[in-house]
């Protein structure tokens, strides 16, 4: 079960969710939060084990456009949410795996791919593991990179870790990263909060 709380302990109203039941029976995956309609409310995203992720309101209902089914064969993490396509909207980002190949997919906020997704990582081994992305500004230019990890697993023995980086043409706007990366920040907190300086990768 998914719950929100007031800070007096009560159950927000809406909630709870029954996370388990609505990814039909599959494992749910830490929860993102982010506001990707702009107003002032956060929404709530998980994914879960089989190629879901699902997205709530703060009330408790769904999201326009979600859930989102078959992405991928296996998720093993969060997803991250910051606007990524220079349109002023916090966009979805997850990575999935499927027949020995990462990928990065990318969703706007009405749960369509955004043009040039998904991107791929192939593995040589025939087994990938996926972690969550992370959206930074890693040269300083002022516009995204995406940072994938992955592991290929060598005849159940060895792990080799891959990272990618794409580097994107749009503008990086720090005030429309929601959560960019694992658990919100470098010290994985998993506490929300809008940053206007450049905090994020210190």
């Amino acid at each position: 079960m998914e719950y929100v709380w007031n800070d007096d302990g009560t159950v927000y109203p809406g909630w709870p969710q029954n996370a388990y039941a609505v990814s039909g029976g599959e494992n749910p995956q830490i929860a993102s939060l982010g506001d990707i309609d702009d107003d002032g409310d956060l929404e709530i995203f998980f994914t879960s084990y089989w190629h879901k992720m699902f997205a709530w309101h703060h009330d408790g209902t769904n999201v326009n456009g979600w859930p989102k089914n078959n992405i991928g064969e296996w998720i093993f993490t969060q997803p991250i949410i910051g606007d990524i396509d220079g349109d002023g909207v916090p966009d979805i980002i997850t990575q999935s795996t499927h027949d020995q190949t990462n990928s990065i997919i990318a969703f706007n906020n009405q749960g369509e791919i955004l043009d040039g997704f998904p991107k791929e990582i192939v593995s040589h081994s025939g087994r990938v593991y996926n972690s969550a992305p992370l959206i930074a500004d890693l040269d300083k230019d002022g516009d995204i990179e995406i940072v994938s990890r992955s592991q290929d697993q060598w005849d159940g023995g060895e792990f080799l870790l891959r990272v990618k980086v794409w580097d994107l043409q749009s503008e990086y706007n720090l005030s429309k990263m929601e959560w960019p990366m694992f658990q919100h920040d470098t010290h994985n907190t998993g506490f929300y909060t809008k940053k206007t300086s450049d905090q994020m990768l210190k």
